[in-house]
C-alpha cells in the first residue's frame, strides 16, 4: 500500500496484488487501485492473520485495505458485488475526479499472478487491469 500511495505521484495508476499491508500511506491525489487478492494466499493472507512464510507483523484484513482506497478516493462505500465459482468482484463506484476502486478476490488463488499457468485458474487479470485503467484515467 505505501507504494501505491508513492505512485500517486509518480506513475499514472498503482495496481496492487496482494494488499494486506500495514502501512502509513498518505496520498497526495485521488488514484485509482485495481486489487488482486487470491482467497488461498498463502503468503499474505487474505484475512487478517499471518502465516510461516511471512516476514514482519500480523497483515491487515483485505477489506481494511480495500476500505483506505474507497475512503481515500471518496467512493461510495457500497460496491456492486459480482460473484462466480472463480472470482468475486467488488467495484466502487461513484470516486473523485473519475478514480474508482475495484478487488477481484481470486476464489482460492494463491500468490501467483491469475490466470497463468501456476494460478490453476482462468481468470484474465492482465486484460481486467486494462479495461479498469482505461476507464478510469488518471487527470
Amino acid at each position: 500500500m505505501r507504494k501505491a500511495a508513492a505512485q500517486t505521484r509518480a506513475v499514472r495508476h498503482p495496481r496492487v496484488a496482494s494488499s494486506g499491508a500495514n502501512v502509513d500511506c498518505r496520498p497526495s491525489a485521488p488514484v485509482s487501485v485495481f486489487v488482486f487478492h487470491g482467497t488461498a494466499d498463502r503468503l499474505v493472507p487474505f484475512d487478517r492473520g499471518s502465516t510461516k512464510f511471512q516476514i514482519g507483523p500480523v497483515r491487515t484484513d483485505n477489506s481494511v485495505a480495500v476500505a483506505f482506497w474507497v475512503k481515500e478516493d471518496g467512493c461510495s462505500p457500497v460496491p456492486h458485488h459480482e460473484e462466480s465459482s472463480e472470482v468475486h468482484v467488488d467495484t466502487y463506484s461513484g470516486c473523485k475526479a473519475g478514480t474508482g476502486v475495484q478487488l477481484y478476490a481470486i476464489q482460492g488463488g494463491h500468490h501467483t499472478w491469475p490466470g497463468t499457468g501456476p494460478s490453476g485458474n482462468h481468470v484474465a487479470a492482465t486484460d481486467f487491469m486494462w479495461a479498469f485503467f482505461s476507464r478510469h484515467p488518471k487527470p
